[in-house]
């Protein structure tokens, strides 16, 4: 955003209407300068938020990598029989009771997983728009 990309033809048209007499100033060197820090301040937000959509990329498909290792380690708790005889009736029930506690744990961290998923994707969907809007 440069003075000559705005103000020189409105203050053209201006001195075409008011004649050789006619008088416009100069925009004041503060207003180009202050521009010009936008212009750089605008460039430095875009690389922000292309680094942290990077980022959030990143965090995504590591959260992904965990969810998956957890699922197939809830497959293997799920056909484990955790060092006891599943034949046996007294240990069919602590196997039930340890794999309960087992699974339920590795459900919450599953749903924690989920939810990180949750964040990401609203947090994309925000920073997609403030890049748009620094296109």
């Amino acid at each position: 955003m440069a003075k000559a990309s705005f103000w020189d033809k409105p203050k053209k048209d201006a001195l075409d209407i008011l004649g050789d007499k006619g008088k416009v100033p100069e925009l004041p060197d503060n207003v180009d300068k202050s521009a010009t820090d936008w212009d750089q301040a605008e460039d430095a937000a875009r690389k922000v938020v292309a680094d942290l959509l990077d980022k959030m990329l990143a965090m995504e498909n590591a959260n992904d990598a965990c969810r998956n290792a957890l699922k197939q380690f809830a497959n293997k708790i799920d056909k484990d029989n955790l060092g006891l005889d599943p034949k046996s009736k007294d240990d069919a029930a602590k196997l039930a009771k340890a794999r309960k506690i087992l699974s339920d744990s590795l459900d919450t961290m599953l749903r924690g997983l989920d939810q990180n998923d949750k964040s990401v994707d609203e947090s994309n969907k925000l920073l997609a728009q403030l890049a748009k809007r620094l296109e």
